[in-house]
């Protein structure tokens, strides 16, 4: 039984959730086919004794050891030095307990998507930990020992830096120092960046972007500078923060920070509003010349540049169904599309609703037709869970791989974690996916970066998601590779650059590696004048095309400093060479050099879209007035054709054309052209837009209707937007919904009208009347959310008599309207209204309406109003022929004004003849009466759930009743041993309807995130939970969901075996039966393993996190009433 099972268990109680991926554990849950050597006969086989980790090794490559966890523990990000080999790494020390993960706290979800400023989240630390309280003593743990647990402990743990090297050159590392350990702010979030540089060490960690020396040459940080800081606004999912330093081929620092968004003000005093998405930026590497490159990301982790600066990023997913990562291709300005308050907020408050944009707006996958245009959608969805990304710069590896960028997948188990390497080819002005092949697989891989060898090094985070001091970096390089070409390179790149001339450099910008291109780059560039000269006479020599390239980025290093240089580019916008003239158009822009709209606007018709591209980006930078037209021209021929160049176009027209410009094109022949304005006219915030809600398309309209409504809004344009609603024919639900809204958000008389009138007409789409009624119900105090972007609008209190007496006057219609959901809707608007005139009606529903949901409806509204004899309504509701109507007239007993024998005695009636439904709610009532007759009721109670002999679905609610009768719980509290016993009572008599809704809609849990019921999902980190009612017990199910480590399921995670040879075996658990284990020990190698051998088995840590601290009992046996009957 399982009580005794688990009464033997040890657990942690307190289990942080790093990615905080609730799913159901990857123990039981195995759909791993059979083995095609699979043996049912005993076998013996001796121990592995290597011991190697269970990896997958793509045949080109592979794998050893470079840094042990001695070394390297916990590593994220990590860099490399290419002049020495040694690689620094963060430490994430503050993610036990010092950072917040938003579905820890849903109590903090309200107030958090209200934050604007990290003060804003200062602010509400300091005030929620002010002094000890109930949530300090779950969440903190006295760091500082002071005796208090208060928002003070949050300032201890910090962050590191450690730098590892190999100082005897043999190969392996064997040596760590700690190059920093600091950031410990309240606010100060992980350390999830780091880019050696020129002796400088880049740290991203929330809320600042630091820029470190080592200037005593201890190898300790001793100087630290913050370049920027404003970073980490919300508190949000976890490991959301700034991430991916990198030094751009363009010499400025490039990060990231995730979707818990910044709000910067910058070292010129600009401010850079992006609080609720994420967003990539740059800077020089003092800090000046700071924009925001792109925004609407969710999690892009780490990105980096092709060889020929194109911006490369995977962006992690929102965790929704059936929603995977997407593969991006970022330009100056564009706009992923992704917003944190898509995430949660609006979710869980009752006032709103579920309509999720990002999924049912189809945001989430690469671009169909009637897709939104103001986004840039991705090239392709692509992997789970991306952490490191680097590309190969050349002479790394083989030559075979030159062209790769490479991704770690972090999935919390080594088994489901693979590096990828992928290719990209041409399409169009972007590019689409080549291919993709997985590399290594069996390890937990975090950052990336190449070596001057030319091996690729990788952390690996070794176990779960939780820090454990543990941790690995690996080093994998192919069998086949060009040694010579490599040894160059590896010279090449361990140079003394400041003491090379201006020769050696002119030639090392021709080296096939970029990184040494690079490094030859920036030590010209601080040259000034003499490098100068060396970049014009590189560029000359058309033998390399990559050199000419450097030396164009030069050029624009050193026009940031002198932008009279840019004028030396010039001629090469007429270059033979299409990737010549693209580069030039490009520094010209990126530099916003003032160049004549004749040397530009001709490109836009140029026969190379990536030209194209580059040109309507640069006009936009340099801010070309007279070009609207030419990119108006462009619009109209591209069609809506290649999705990057319309989004490079609307960029540029925000920046060039005014507001009134854009109006104009209203009656414009192309689609394409009014699209293109309308999200021009969204990024300029212009009320003008109001001239395309009169558009014919209905795609133009709902475009507008976005821009409008959604992130800030366009608040002077609301009123026309709500005035649409009864005088359109178009009915996209996007469209509707952002129409209501409206009306609800202008909040006037007519605006009710408007409600009214089109909840009536019984033409309309069903759910959006229910929507309009809806928001009628809550008129008085609507939800602090949108509802329908959930980006929060504020408390809003106003008063109820006009939409009550015109609700009403309308309200009989609508309760006898032919859909059932309407006639729900608007009863229980009765109720939210406070309007009883209409109770004689509700009471006729009661006694012998057909449907049970309006008798239930009409029970609520009947006693929520309070209007009415109670006694006439409990008469006619205790005698329902459904139990939901008759369990939903008990969950109200409390609040009438009968004595409380009389409903001790109602009650102790119903549990003795009542369903288990009515059993469960008659102890939910009887537990607030304190009396003789309750207390004899619980006491046979509590003596039945001892004996085991009470009936299996109440056994919770009974269970949970002793909190109100102390004597009770006490006497019961002495028969059991174990905090666990209580999950027993989560086997039976749980909500199936409400545990499908914690599956797939449940913030905390996120149970969607790593399974799929059925569907051909092969990507996800958990088993499918298809057919599971038949393939598991409630028992097996709720021993996955609370110790998701005691048994693994094959295929799903990692083991150490103890045989009785004295022989230790690890490896990834494949298959079970009667006689065998089978075990993956590496490079695809099964080993069976005979049962009656194993001494002991370790099963390492589920990547699953168990539960016990995220849902309450009841939502586990609701959780578990569903997945038992999952089929």
């Amino acid at each position: 039984m399982l009580i005794q099972m688990i009464m033997n268990v040890s657990i942690n109680k307190k289990i942080f959730l790093f990615c905080f991926c609730i799913f159901l554990s990857c123990n039981h849950f195995s759909t791993t086919d059979s083995l095609n050597k699979k043996k049912d006969n005993p076998v013996f086989l001796e121990s592995n004794k290597n011991n190697i980790p269970p990896t997958e090794l793509h045949k080109d490559f592979n794998l050893s050891l470079w840094a042990n966890d001695s070394l390297a523990m916990d590593p994220i990000a990590l860099s490399i030095d290419q002049s020495t080999g040694n690689i620094y790494y963060t430490r994430g020390k503050r993610i036990t307990h010092s950072e917040f993960d938003i579905r820890n706290h849903p109590n903090w979800m309200t107030k958090s998507i209200s934050w604007e400023t990290i003060e804003d989240r200062k602010n509400f630390l300091r005030e929620n930990f002010s002094k000890e309280n109930e949530e300090g003593r779950k969440f903190l743990k006295d760091l500082n020992n002071d005796g208090e647990l208060n928002w003070k402990d949050l300032t201890i743990e910090k962050e590191q830096v450690w730098v590892v090297s190999d100082s005897d050159i043999d190969g392996i590392a064997d040596k760590s120092l700690l190059y920093i350990e600091d950031f410990n702010e309240e606010i100060s979030d992980l350390a999830n960046g780091v880019e050696f540089y020129d002796g400088q060490v880049f740290i991203s960690v929330a809320p600042d972007m630091w820029r470190t020396k080592d200037t005593n040459y201890d190898g300790k940080a001793d100087f630290k500078e913050s370049l920027s800081r404003g970073y980490g606004v919300h508190i949000g999912f976890g490991a959301h923060g700034m991430s991916g330093a990198k030094i751009g081929p363009d010499g400025r620092i490039w990060w990231s920070i995730g979707d818990i968004g910044m709000n910067v003000i910058d070292k010129d005093n600009k401010k850079w509003k992006y609080p609720n998405q994420g967003v990539i930026v740059r800077s020089e590497i003092d800090g000046t010349g700071f924009e925001v490159y792109s925004a609407g990301l969710r999690n892009t982790h780490e990105f980096d540049f092709d060889k020929f600066g194109n911006l490369i990023a995977i962006d992690n997913d929102a965790d929704h169904d059936g929603e995977r990562e997407r593969l991006v291709h970022l330009i100056n300005g564009s706009d992923g599309g992704w917003r944190i308050n898509w995430q949660f907020g609006k979710y869980t408050d009752p006032k709103n609703n579920s309509y999720k944009v990002w999924i049912d707006e189809k945001m989430h996958i690469p671009y169909w037709e009637g897709q939104a245009a103001y986004f840039l959608p991705p090239i392709i969805n692509y992997i789970n869970g991306p952490t490191g990304l680097a590309y190969n710069p050349g002479s790394a590896l083989s030559s075979k791989w030159e062209n790769n960028f490479f991704v770690s997948e972090f999935r919390g188990s080594p088994s489901n974690s693979p590096i990828h390497a992928f290719e990209l080819e041409k399409d169009g002005s972007s590019f689409r996916l080549k291919n993709s092949t997985e590399i290594v697989k069996g390890l937990l891989p975090t950052g990336i970066d190449f070596g001057p060898d030319g091996s690729m090094y990788f952390g690996d985070w070794d176990l779960g998601w939780n820090t454990n001091k543990k941790g690995r970096i690996w080093k994998i390089d192919t069998i086949e590779k060009d040694n010579k070409k490599r040894i160059l390179t590896k010279n090449a790149l361990q140079q003394d650059y400041k003491l090379l001339d201006l020769d050696s450099l002119y030639n090392l910008l021709s080296n096939h590696d970029m990184r040494v291109r690079k490094k030859s780059q920036f030590e010209l560039v601080k040259r000034g004048d003499s490098g100068l000269e060396v970049f014009l006479k590189r560029l000359n020599d058309e033998s390399n095309q990559l050199a000419r390239i450097h030396s164009i980025w030069g050029l624009g290093q050193l026009g940031r400093q002198k932008i009279g240089i840019i004028e030396k580019i010039k001629p090469y916008l007429n270059d033979q060479d299409e990737e010549i003239v693209t580069q030039a158009i490009k520094i010209i822009g990126d530099v916003k050099y003032q160049i004549k709209s004749d040397d530009l606007i001709p490109f836009l018709k140029h026969k190379s879209l990536r030209i194209q591209l580059h040109a309507i980006e640069a006009i936009g930078r340099i801010k070309l007035k007279n070009a609207v037209n030419d990119i108006i021209e462009n619009i109209r021929i591209n069609n809506n054709k290649d999705l990057l160049l319309r989004h490079a176009a609307i960029i540029a027209l925000s920046r060039v054309a005014s507001p009134e410009e854009l109006a104009k094109y209203y009656n414009d022949d192309s689609d394409a052209v009014k699209i293109a304005c309308v999200v021009a006219l969204r990024r300029l915030n212009s009320p003008l837009i109001d001239i395309y809600l009169k558009d014919k398309n209905e795609f133009i309209v709902t475009e507008a209707s976005r821009a409008i409504n959604d992130d800030y809004s366009i608040e002077e344009s609301l009123p026309t937007l709500a005035n649409l609603i009864n005088k359109t024919e178009f009915d996209n639900e996007g469209f509707i919904r952002r129409s209501l809204n409206a009306n609800s958000r202008v909040g006037k008389l007519n605006n009710i009208q408007n409600l009214i009138d089109f909840s009536t007409n019984s033409t309309n789409d069903e759910l959006m009347r229910v929507e309009s009624i809806n928001i009628l119900s809550n008129w008085e105090s609507p939800s602090k959310h949108d509802r329908v972007d959930g980006r929060y609008r504020g408390e809003i209190n106003r008063n109820n008599n006009s939409v009550r007496k015109l609700f009403g006057q309308n309200a009989f219609e609508l309760l006898y309207d032919k859909s059932e959901s309407v006639r729900v809707a608007s009863i229980k608007a009765l109720s939210s209204l406070k309007i009883t005139s209409l109770d004689t009606i509700l009471i006729s529903f009661l006694k012998k309406d057909s449907s049970k949901y309006i008798r239930q409806q009409s029970l609520i509204t009947l006693l929520e109003n309070n209007s009415y004899n109670s006694e006439i309504i409990f008469d006619i509701a205790s005698n329902d022929t459904s139990k939901i109507v008759r369990t939903e007239l008990l969950k109200h007993i409390s609040k009438t004004l009968l004595q409380d024998e009389t409903k001790a005695s109602f009650l102790i009636n119903i549990y003795k003849k009542g369903s288990y439904e009515e059993k469960q709610e008659s102890i939910n009532q009887l537990k607030l009466i304190n009396n003789d007759q309750t207390k004899f009721f619980f006491s046979g109670l509590k003596d039945s759930l001892i004996n085991q002999t009470i009936l299996p679905e109440i056994s919770l609610e009974v269970f949970e009743s002793f909190e109100y009768f102390p004597n009770l719980k006490l006497k019961f509290e002495k028969t059991f041993s174990d905090t666990l016993t209580p999950y027993y009572y989560t086997l039976f008599g749980g909500n199936e309807k409400k545990g499908i809704d914690i599956y797939y809609n449940n913030i905390s849990a996120q149970c969607t995130r790593c399974h799929a019921v059925g569907g051909n999902n092969q990507n996800l980190v958990g088993p499918n939970l298809k057919n599971l009612s038949n393939r598991l017990t409630r028992t097996q199910i709720l021993e996955s969901l609370i110790l998701p480590s005691k048994e693994i399921a094959p295929g799903y995670g990692t083991a150490t075996f103890d045989l009785d040879d004295m022989t230790e075996i690890y490896g990834k658990i494949i298959e079970v039966n009667n006689y065998n284990t089978f075990v993956d020990i590496g490079n695809g190698e099964i080993i069976p393993i005979l049962n009656s051998k194993i001494i002991n088995q370790i099963n390492h840590i589920s990547s699953m996190p168990s539960v016990l601290n995220v849902l309450s009992l009841r939502e586990i046996r609701d959780l578990i009433s569903a997945l038992s009957n999952f089929e």
